[in-house]
């Protein structure tokens, strides 16, 4: 709050150096910051800013008597600042003497007071004004009073039962019920909270079929499974068909000559001839040799006769 005062008339003054009446305020349990501007010269003269320089510390007080033995109702011993002709003062009407003095009463008038004190601790200002101090309707808060019965549900109550969890169920016949809507499901029911009572069956507003949604895109590759067990074995299928001849393979070295075995000895009769002149009858070498021999008898004895 921002308060000006005239050091030269003792009076309050605005900013513009002129009498202000009317006198501020503090409540019970503030802690104010007043900023007092401390201006010299006459009344409605341009302001001039007092001069603090031989001060070199402030005190403050607000008190409703004039009893030096008693604590007044506030006290500032440290903090107050001065610059250029101004003040600033921190207050605390939360203090035990000013409940006390405003205890039953809306207001009570007293006076505020800063000092200046100089070097050997000399009083060298003395500031006053009147201020009014006002009391609090509720200082200390607490619970809510108690509402007078209305038949009409609290605002409290409503937030604690909409905020209850709601639960649904689902039906297809209005008997038998599940937590989860499968399909042939036609009827539902809610309640509140785990105590709540179930409402009644009403049919669940199915809506038409909407179309179909873009699709998703493929997710990320699950790890690979674990492998399966071997099944068992299939029956044998049809014979293929025989595969084209290979190309034929080097031919071989020649093998060594074996020894000459003993002659061998056949009969003649056993002997076929190939008779190419169809000079003889018989088709073995015994037969042809007898028909040979057979003629050459033959000749002679023509031989002879001659």
């Amino acid at each position: 709050m921002d308060l000006y005062y005239n050091l030269t008339r003792q009076c309050r003054v605005d900013e513009n150096n002129c009498r202000l009446a009317g006198d501020p305020v503090i409540y019970f349990g503030q802690k104010p910051e007043w900023t007092l501007h401390l201006f010299s010269g006459e009344l409605g003269e341009t302001p001039t800013a007092a001069d603090l320089s031989g001060i070199a510390a402030f005190r403050a007080a607000v008190d409703m008597d004039w009893t030096v033995s008693t604590v007044p109702m506030c006290r500032t011993v440290s903090g107050i600042t001065a610059a250029s002709g101004v003040l600033t003062i921190p207050l605390d009407a939360n203090t035990v003497r000013f409940g006390a003095v405003l205890d039953g009463a809306a207001s009570r008038e007293a006076r505020f007071e800063v000092r200046g004190l100089d070097t050997d601790g000399n009083t060298v200002l003395i500031v006053q004004f009147p201020v009014s101090c006002h009391n609090v309707v509720d200082p200390e808060g607490g619970e809510a009073p108690e509402e007078t019965p209305s038949g009409y549900a609290t605002e409290a109550y409503v937030d604690a039962v909409v905020s209850r969890e709601l639960y649904v169920q689902f039906s297809a016949d209005g008997t038998n019920w599940h937590s989860s809507l499968t399909t042939g499901d036609v009827c539902e029911r809610v309640k509140h909270g785990g105590t709540g009572e179930w409402s009644d069956a009403f049919l669940i507003p199915y809506g038409p079929q909407g179309p179909a949604g873009p699709q998703g895109e493929a997710g990320a590759t699950g790890p690979q499974g674990p492998q399966g067990e071997t099944g068992a074995t299939g029956p044998q299928g049809p014979k293929g068909d025989t595969g084209a001849t290979g190309p034929q393979g080097p031919k071989g070295d020649t093998g060594a000559t074996g020894p000459q075995g003993p002659a061998g000895t056949a009969d003649a009769e056993d002997v076929a001839i190939t008779d190419a002149g169809g000079y003889f009858t018989s088709d073995n070498v015994e037969g042809a040799l007898q028909e040979i021999g057979a003629a050459l008898d033959g000749v002679e004895t023509s031989l002879e006769e001659i």
